[in-house]
């Protein structure tokens, strides 16, 4: 779990870290879910699957992680923020982290990453408690 949570932390910091993203959202980069009454816009950095990957060779070898995130721009209409919003900052995140790669210490252990590659784009709508979100990522 640690390398999940040393994934997740590096997304956000360069998220945050780059001006663009910071200057459309702040320091409102969240994990799965946002605290209640965060203010819009904001982007979610949920874990979707995958992690370490070992072979067994008479003792434990990792061979390979590659978790992947799906990080998405959240707007609300309530806010008077617009679709439009939402795929200007989804742009931004795009900048920041295509081809991002570097290194951070967690939990005392260096983890480098390697690169981050954009599977695949999605764009939803999605109505609750009578408020329209657009998500982009």
């Amino acid at each position: 779990m640690h390398e999940l949570q040393a994934a997740r932390r590096f997304l956000r910091e360069t998220l945050l870290s780059h001006p663009e993203v910071a200057g459309l959202v702040g320091n409102r980069v969240f994990g799965d879910v946002a605290p209640r009454g965060a203010a819009f816009p904001l982007i979610l950095v949920a874990h979707q699957r995958g992690g370490p990957a070992y072979r067994a060779t008479g003792t434990c070898e990792r061979v390979a992680s590659e978790p992947r995130y799906l990080v998405r721009a959240v707007t609300a209409a309530a806010d008077g923020l617009s679709f439009e919003a939402a795929a200007e900052i989804a742009t931004a995140v795009d900048e920041a982290l295509v081809g991002a790669s570097g290194m951070l210490i967690h939990s005392g252990r260096q983890v480098t990453f390697k690169a981050c590659r954009l599977l695949d784009p999605l764009q939803y709508h999605e109505f609750v408690d009578g408020l329209f979100y657009a998500h982009v990522g």
